[in-house]
């Protein structure tokens, strides 16, 4: 398990268990809600989970704005 050093919300953390259980059954989801609620850093902690649980590339798609991301150059 991916430990996370950011306090996460309650439904947040209802967010991530969501996306986890579908995950065990094989089902593909899409958080959707208003802007700024933490969706990119529930859907990371998931696919860092996954990731390590399985200890094999798996292939994922977050989809997240610009100001999230770092200008390597």
């Amino acid at each position: 398990m991916i430990k996370v050093n950011a306090k996460l919300r309650d439904y947040q953390k209802e967010g991530i268990n969501w996306m986890a259980k579908l995950g065990a059954y094989n089902l593909n989801c899409a958080l959707c809600d208003d802007m700024g609620l933490g969706k990119t850093l529930q859907s990371l902690i998931v696919v860092l989970n996954e990731s390590a649980k399985q200890k094999r590339k798996c292939v994922n798609l977050v989809v997240c704005p610009t100001s999230l991301t770092y200008n390597w150059l």
